[in-house]
């Protein structure tokens, strides 16, 4: 099964969600953009496997979905 990488950014003071080299967004909040993400790969029935990346309060790249 393929894994789709989405990956959570911060640019021009916004937060944009890249996946596959297009953005989507823009965001107010890191949170809000994660909780766009979430609620996008929950919704929609994808067939590939998704995983939502961010940076945490630090600055570090972590994974939010799938919670392991």
């Amino acid at each position: 099964m393929k894994t789709t990488v989405y990956i959570v950014l911060s640019s021009q003071d916004r937060w944009w969600i890249d996946v596959d080299g297009r953005t989507h967004g823009p965001f107010q909040t890191r949170d809000e953009a994660i909780e766009g993400v979430i609620a996008l790969v929950t919704v929609f029935d994808v067939s590939e496997r998704p995983e939502v990346y961010a940076p945490d309060k630090e600055g570090h790249q972590r994974r939010y979905w799938p919670v392991s």
